[in-house]
């Protein structure tokens, strides 16, 4: 047997054990789709998958109908399997953090205007069709997925002003 016939034998018993005992990719595609009070919530709203241990986070942004590819790190390669929070962010839920430092230098008027903002928006009873504040935030989000190997579709259905809905888990 030459050497090279040996090398080549070698390289195929080690590809065909990493497939064997899955110590390949550990990313898997997840798409799936967010909507609130059963409509899509629109094009433009971001999804991130906070991660909650040993994984990576991942985000995506929806389309018109409300569907999303999540990303970790190339567009669209998918997620690491493991438990993460899920945080939903669009022009409902969100507030600019001033540019000129962190909200919590408590001096000027840029940490004035987004204190007052973030007031408001807490305050505001929910409106139909909005994204609740509770769902911008991982410290505050409900929503937890776990990704499962065989890479299902994940499903968000919000309600306004109720707890979160997941279906697909």
């Amino acid at each position: 047997m030459s050497l090279g016939t040996i090398l080549r034998g070698r390289v195929a018993v080690a590809g065909l054990l990493l497939v064997v005992c899955g110590c390949g990719s550990r990313m898997v595609p997840i798409k799936g789709t967010v909507s609130i009070d059963g409509k899509p919530v629109g094009a433009g709203t971001t999804v991130m998958f906070s991660s909650e241990g040993d994984t990576r986070p991942a985000t995506a942004v929806t389309d018109e109908t409300g569907a999303f590819v999540l990303t970790t790190n190339q567009p669209a390669d998918g997620v690491m399997r493991g438990e993460y929070k899920v945080v939903i962010i669009n022009r409902d839920n969100y507030v600019e953090v001033p540019r000129n430092g962190a909200p919590t230098a408590r001096d000027g008027t840029a940490f004035d205007a987004y204190r007052k903002a973030m007031d408001e928006m807490r305050n505001r009873p929910p409106k139909p069709g909005a994204l609740p504040l509770v769902y911008s935030n991982p410290s505050t989000t409900p929503l937890r997925w776990r990704v499962p190997e065989d890479g299902s579709d994940a499903h968000f259905d919000l309600k306004t002003g109720t707890a979160a809905a997941v279906a697909g888990q």
